[in-house]
């Protein structure tokens, strides 16, 4: 019985530990796109639009530090639900209507299936 425990308390601290590490990974980003010329538009503003990264890192003159850079390649790999999801939490701070969710059910759906592919 007290496996089962351990096992539930070190998902948990996995799960704590992820939702911070994303939480300082979108505060970095939005530290360095609000105001210092590299987006005209926020993060939020640009959520309903189709994903394509027209600009790279690099040609901005950015240069993230490797834990960023980290997040930025598991994000990536997540679906385009799960993306969506990441990005209205972390970087709208849960206002999943401007990511274009229809619910706060389905956002949470998408949320924590993120989450879960991430740990």
């Amino acid at each position: 019985m007290q496996l089962k425990h351990d096992a539930q308390h070190e998902q948990l601290m996995n799960m704590k530990q992820l939702r911070l590490e994303l939480r300082t990974w979108a505060n970095w980003w939005l530290k360095h796109e609000y105001g210092k010329g590299y987006a005209n538009r926020s993060a939020c503003d640009k959520l309903k639009e189709p994903l394509i990264q027209v600009v790279s890192v690099s040609e901005r003159d950015i240069q993230p530090p490797t834990h960023v850079l980290r997040y930025d390649l598991k994000v990536e790999r997540l679906s385009t639900d799960c993306r969506r999801a990441i990005r209205a939490q972390y970087f709208c701070r849960g206002n999943w209507a401007l990511a274009g969710f229809d619910s706060r059910k389905t956002f949470l759906f998408w949320l924590r299936r993120a989450e879960l592919v991430l740990v």
